[in-house]
C-alpha cells in the first residue's frame, strides 16, 4: 500500500477526494486538514501548485491537494466564478452565503438553468522531488432553486442537477454519492498510481 496524504482546509473536499480515490487497491488515502496561509493565485493550476508547496512544509511522504475552477457557459465575464468558485461570495463565506450568492446570479439573469464546466486540479508530490498536476473536468447542469439538503463545504452540490437520477447531487444518499464520485475518479486513480510508481507524463486531462 502507498500512503497518500490528502490535504485541504475543507472537510467536504477531503471526503470528496476519499470517495474519488476509493476504487484504488494500492492507495491508502489519509485525510489531513490543511494549514492556513496559502497565497492564492489567479488560476486553478497555479492555486493547486501553491497549495502543494505550502503543504510540503508540514507533511512528509506523498501528498495530494486540489483546486477547482468553474465556468458558466454563455454567462458574462463579470459573473464567471473561474478560480473564485467559493471565494466569489466572500473570503470567509459560509455555505449558506455561497448558496445565496449563486442564487442571486440565477435571479439576475432571470433563469433557473445554467450549464457549466468544472475543472478540478489535483497536484501531487511523490516526496522524491517530482510533482505533477492532473486535471479532471466535468460538464455540469446547475438548477435553481437549489435543493434544501446541503453537503458541508460543498454548497454547489445543492445546485448540481443530475438528469440520470432526477435530483440534485446533494439529495443522493451516501451510497449513491460514493458510486457517482468513484466512477469519475477511476482514470485519476490510474494516473496517481502510475505517478507514484514513477511511470508518468507532464500533464493529463480527463473528460
Amino acid at each position: 500500500m502507498i500512503t497518500l496524504n490528502c490535504i485541504s482546509t475543507s472537510s467536504g473536499k477531503l471526503e470528496h477526494i476519499r470517495k474519488l480515490l476509493s476504487s484504488s487497491r494500492v492507495l491508502k488515502v489519509v485525510p489531513n486538514m490543511f494549514v492556513e496561509g496559502v497565497v492564492e493565485e489567479t488560476c486553478g493550476h497555479l492555486n493547486a501548485l501553491s497549495k502543494l508547496a505550502h503543504a510540503r512544509k508540514y507533511s512528509s511522504g506523498p501528498i495530494l491537494v486540489s483546486d477547482e475552477t468553474l465556468e458558466f457557459i454563455g454567462m458574462p465575464e463579470d459573473e464567471q466564478p473561474r478560480a473564485m468558485v467559493r471565494r466569489t461570495a466572500g473570503l470567509n463565506a459560509t455555505d449558506e452565503e455561497v448558496i445565496m450568492h449563486y442564487e442571486s446570479i440565477f435571479k439576475k439573469n432571470d433563469t433557473n438553468k445554467i450549464n457549466g464546466l468544472l475543472k478540478s486540479y489535483y497536484a501531487i508530490d511523490n516526496a522524491k522531488g517530482k510533482r505533477e498536476v492532473f486535471v479532471l473536468q466535468e460538464s455540469m447542469a446547475f438548477r435553481c432553486p437549489p435543493a434544501r439538503i446541503f453537503v458541508k463545504d460543498r454548497p454547489l452540490s445543492s445546485f448540481h442537477y443530475l438528469e440520470s437520477y432526477g435530483c440534485f447531487f446533494s439529495e443522493l444518499d451516501d451510497k449513491e454519492k460514493t458510486s457517482y464520485i468513484r466512477k469519475k475518479g477511476k482514470n485519476l486513480v490510474i494516473l496517481i498510481e502510475d505517478f507514484l510508481s514513477d511511470a508518468h507524463n507532464n500533464l493529463k486531462v480527463m473528460k
